[in-house]
């Protein structure tokens, strides 16, 4: 399980900070390059 932190997540304006979602993004990228497909 991955997750992006957040604050207010249960509220209508959910927090982020966008770099933490780039990084996030870019671990599952390196992560689905690297497992083979058995």
């Amino acid at each position: 399980m991955v997750s992006v932190p957040t604050r207010y997540v249960h509220s209508p304006s959910e927090v982020l900070r966008l770099s933490d979602l780039e990084g996030v993004t870019k671990l599952l990228a390196l992560f689905t390059e690297e497992v083979s497909p058995d």
